[in-house]
């Protein structure tokens, strides 16, 4: 679909740069920089980083780090294993956040949940994706459910960020559903 439509986010174009490179036996491994995936791609001269979403032109390290200030600004600081390349589980990771933040985004809760479900067979503790879910099953009024999962979020998340205003969520369906302590 991506090669038909000639068009692509940057995880599904480095997915296709990197499958075309080993076939035609060139060593190209995805790399995970914070905010877009790019291709690594090892040369007789050492690796050189490509962009597939800029039509696979070549980024110096200093472009590579303009890239991470442009999704998150100087409060994400450059690390030297951001051009480290990921594993395929990684990828994968990767590509299901994509769609999860596509869904939610078109009001999809069926395809997001699904990706959640994926991302939690990938990793059952990760325990954002367990907040997720149990925000999503709220939404949909799987209230029980919703429940267990938010409860398990903030017995295990004591100091996130948003830890205030999950246990208002678990407080408010504990009252929904009668499991009011």
């Amino acid at each position: 679909d991506v090669i038909e439509r000639q068009t692509g986010i940057p995880v599904t174009l480095a997915i296709i740069e990197v499958v075309v490179a080993q076939r035609a036996g060139i060593r190209a491994l995805p790399v995970g920089l914070p905010g877009r995936v790019v291709v690594r791609v090892e040369g007789p001269d050492g690796p050189i980083v490509v962009d597939p979403f800029a039509r696979g032109r070549e980024l110096t390290e200093d472009e590579c780090k303009q890239i991470v200030r442009d999704v998150y600004g100087r409060r994400n600081q450059w690390r030297e294993h951001y051009l480290d390349p990921i594993t395929p589980r990684q990828l994968i990771q990767r590509l299901l956040h994509n769609l999860k933040a596509t869904y939610l985004q078109r009001g999809d809760e069926d395809r997001a949940g699904r990706m959640i479900e994926l991302l939690l067979a990938m990793y059952p503790w990760d325990l954002d994706e367990i907040r997720d879910r149990g925000m999503l099953r709220e939404r949909i009024g799987a209230y029980e459910d919703a429940l267990h999962d938010l409860e398990h979020y903030v017995q295990y998340r004591i100091g996130a960020r948003d830890i205030q205003t999950v246990t208002e969520a678990v407080r408010s369906l504990r009252r929904q559903t009668g499991y009011e302590r």
